[in-house]
């Protein structure tokens, strides 16, 4: 049989309590069988949430502070009096250009790592965009010496016949800034242009050394000039052409 319990009411009156096997399990131990908390009471970690500390009345204000300050060895860089920057070796740096994203980098609040990082992608930026143009300048000669070979009047058959007389007329009439213009760029020819790969320039000197190098051409204007002062001579000292009896 059943036993039952009286409790006291606030008025001093005893109220009959339900069976052991009626009672109900308050509210505020839930969670002790495992089960998850009730959405009115939000579950907390161990050591707390570092926000719901921060705003409760008996949170720790120093392990909020070390946290949200920043007093820890953890904090963010600030901004250097002076930003420094080891260039890669063997690549020389302007230091005007320097100067200025140094002083664009403190201007937007960088920190010292931010603006390395900035400035070697800058230097790998810079330098692919100089290897696109070397790689674009060496395939465009290269496709002038294609159309040389090639080239109705200078190239086919006669193509080394024809380099020959170019070169002729560069050695005999060009000076040494001429012939550095004509051969392509590098350490020792600073100033080269490539030009005397370009089928114009060749067909141009090819040309003229076979102006220079025709045989008729010399002999014929030769002739007439002796000719004629000959004659200018006879006409002016009659006496010395004076046939001897």
């Amino acid at each position: 049989m059943t036993q039952q319990s009286d409790a006291q009411a606030p008025d001093g009156t005893s109220q009959p309590q339900g069976t052991a096997d009626q009672q109900q399990t308050p509210p505020s131990t839930a969670a002790a069988d495992g089960n998850s908390p009730p959405a009115s009471a939000p579950s907390q970690s161990a050591g707390g949430d570092i926000l719901d500390n921060a705003n409760s009345s008996d949170a720790q204000s120093s392990a909020a502070d070390d946290v949200l300050a920043g007093a820890d060895g953890g904090q963010q860089e600030g901004v250097p009096d002076q930003y420094t920057f080891e260039p890669p070796e063997g690549l020389t740096i302007d230091q005007s250009g320097l100067d200025a994203a140094m002083a664009a980098a403190k201007e937007a609040g960088l920190t010292q790592a931010q603006f390395q990082k900035l400035a070697e992608f800058d230097i790998e930026r810079t330098q692919a965009a100089q290897q696109a143009a070397v790689d674009d300048w060496n395939n465009r000669v290269q496709g002038w010496r294609e159309a040389a070979r090639t080239d109705k009047e200078f190239g086919g058959q006669s193509y080394d016949a024809n380099v020959k007389t170019a070169l002729s007329v560069v050695e005999q009439f060009g000076d040494k800034d001429l012939k550095a213009l004509l051969r392509s760029p590098s350490e020792d020819n600073p100033d080269g242009l490539a030009i005397g790969n370009h089928p114009a320039l060749l067909r141009f000197l090819n040309r003229i050394g076979k102006k220079l190098g025709d045989p008729s051409l010399v002999q014929g204007d030769a002739t007439a000039q002796d000719a004629t002062d000959e004659a200018r001579l006879r006409r002016l000292y009659p006496s010395m052409f004076k046939e001897s009896a």
